[in-house]
């Protein structure tokens, strides 16, 4: 005991001599990953995800080292340097303007179908009618909803006549896939109280709620283009994952496995989503804010190409982790966010509104400003 002791507290020169050298050859390559696409290699999206880890040993070597040699410290403080932009994109503090009178508010939420199955809660769930107000009621000038739901002749979801005529917004969302124009409506949505002067779909994939949406909308006599999509889900189902029952060897694998496949297939579907997504707001002819829920975390191929041509709000405005679901393991996602572009668009405030429990996403909220061409 007292021996692996004396081993921990000094080890051997080879030992960290591969923590040196070793470490900082695998954070980089951690690095790199993030911008190889999945869809052309599928492990790039699971070495990404250990850029968190990686930078925590970076630093935590870089400071070790300083105490007693600062040339090797250097080493593991490039690469907490070459780091930065993954952890300015994971935690931020920001001082937010006063919105000014030409300011106009962008939300964006996940509201899981409202509720609306019966194992979420149904019609009779409290908080679906306390969702559907508080969306009524909120006054952003634009609404993006993922996962949105909509029933023809429902008194609880007759979404869109609520929420349209609570804020005198106009509307677009994914044409239903039902031949029975009674049945639901699920997909996304947008509402606008800015003119719409154009909208269309984005394809991003069979499902209804994997095609994207798309409004030009009218502010100070110029168009602003809202893009509004649903990546592929995860599919993690945390009761499956870190529930109780089940716990034999065997089931644990099954687990894993199916966790595994599961993580693989949504790495390689998003990066064929968001390739098309990148060449549609390459041709956009003005200005955007992208909304949505992207299923990626910001250290990811999906963060890390649309960055080549948009801000992140958060990054810009945010504070803290702003993690955007609501689970109660993975409670540290975030996965919901908004872009703009930088050349026409400033951002005043940022917000995720963790106030607000009623799907399994928090709402985020963006306080945009359009510059004048000049």
């Amino acid at each position: 005991m007292l021996a692996s002791m004396v081993w921990l507290l000094k080890p051997p020169p080879w030992v960290l001599s591969w923590l040196r050298k070793g470490s900082v050859g695998l954070t980089l390559g951690a690095y790199v990953a993030a911008f190889i696409s999945p869809g052309s290699f599928w492990p790039s999206g699971f070495v990404a995800l250990t850029i968190p880890f990686f930078l925590i040993l970076q630093l935590f070597l870089a400071i070790y080292w300083l105490f007693s040699q600062y040339l090797k410290a250097s080493l593991h403080t490039l690469a907490v340097l070459l780091g930065l932009p993954f952890l300015y994109s994971t935690v931020q503090y920001s001082v937010n303007k006063v919105p000014d009178k030409n300011s106009f508010t962008v939300l964006s939420y996940n509201v899981r179908v409202f509720n609306a199955y019966d194992y979420l809660g149904g019609e009779k769930s409290l908080k679906t009618a306390q969702m559907i107000n508080w969306l009524a009621q909120h006054p952003a000038d634009i609404k993006c909803l993922q996962e949105f739901y909509y029933l023809p002749g429902s008194k609880v979801f007759n979404t869109l006549q609520r929420i349209a005529e609570a804020g005198k917004y106009q509307w677009v969302t994914v044409p239903s896939q039902q031949k029975d124009r009674q049945k639901p409506t699920f997909g996304a949505a947008i509402f606008s109280k800015l003119p719409i002067v154009k909208h269309g779909i984005l394809p991003l994939g069979k499902q209804p709620h994997h095609k994207g949406l798309y409004a030009d909308v009218l502010k100070n006599n110029d168009t602003i283009r809202i893009i509004n999509v649903h990546l592929q889900s995860m599919s993690i189902d945390e009761e499956n994952l870190f529930g109780s029952e089940g716990h034999t060897k065997q089931a644990q694998q099954e687990r894993l496995w199916e966790l595994f496949y599961r993580l693989k297939k949504g790495f390689i579907q998003r990066a064929k989503q968001v390739a098309i997504l990148d060449e549609f707001i390459r041709q956009s002819p003005h200005p955007i804010i992208l909304c949505g829920d992207l299923n990626d975390v910001p250290y990811s191929f999906t963060y890390t190409t649309l960055k080549q041509n948009l801000h992140n709000a958060f990054e810009a405005k945010g504070s803290g982790f702003g993690f955007t679901f609501r689970g109660k393991q993975l409670f540290f996602l975030r996965i919901d966010h908004q872009f703009f572009s930088p050349k026409r668009l400033s951002i005043q405030r940022f917000k995720t509104l963790q106030e607000i429990a009623f799907s399994d996403h928090y709402p985020i909220e963006g306080v945009y400003a359009l510059e004048a061409i000049n």
